[in-house]
């Protein structure tokens, strides 16, 4: 992929980034869910994570958890450095892993994100020490992560259109 044609799909996934962020920090709370909080930019991060095989995908996830970051107090550190564990995880399995159906990819997002929170979870333990704190964040982390999971292969495609590479195709690479 040329250097142009990937910052332009990374400013518009950012641009995605924030229409999320404010859908989950201003529209949802409006509608008088409170505790509900879907995280979308993890699956961004996922998506990233499968796509790209680059030494810049570690700049790109902070990239991505900063600006998450302007639109929440809680450590994006954490998350940044969960993102990185869970794409490490990703580019080691990515050989054995085949989004041939929407259920594969559910599925395997779900597993990704449980990867995930353990990793956070794990984190914020060693700083907490209190458990009594990860076991409510999970009660909220269930549901919204088999949501964002159902989502993943709609945003997925979304993205795939984004991040799309005419000269992949010349080479007969098979994305």
């Amino acid at each position: 992929m040329k250097i142009g044609r990937m910052i332009t799909a990374f400013i518009v996934t950012i641009i995605l980034v924030i229409i999320f962020e404010i859908v989950t920090t201003a529209v949802i709370p409006a509608l008088g869910v409170q505790k509900y909080r879907p995280a979308f930019y993890m699956l961004i991060i996922v998506y990233l994570s499968l796509r790209m095989e680059s030494p810049i995908l570690p700049i790109l996830i902070f990239v991505v958890m900063w600006f998450h970051s302007a639109f929440t107090i809680e450590g994006w550190a954490f998350g940044t450095c969960a993102g990185i564990f869970t794409s490490i995880l990703i580019s080691s399995l990515k050989d054995v892993m085949h989004f041939n159906t929407n259920l594969v990819t559910i599925v395997s997002v779900q597993l990704l994100l449980f990867f995930w929170f353990i990793i956070e979870s794990l984190l914020i333990l060693t700083k907490l020490g209190e458990f009594h704190y990860l076991l409510e964040r999970f009660q909220n982390f269930l549901p919204e992560s088999m949501v964002l999971a159902l989502f993943s292969p709609i945003l997925f495609a979304l993205l795939d259109k984004l991040w799309h590479d005419s000269e992949e195709d010349k080479m007969g690479v098979d994305v």
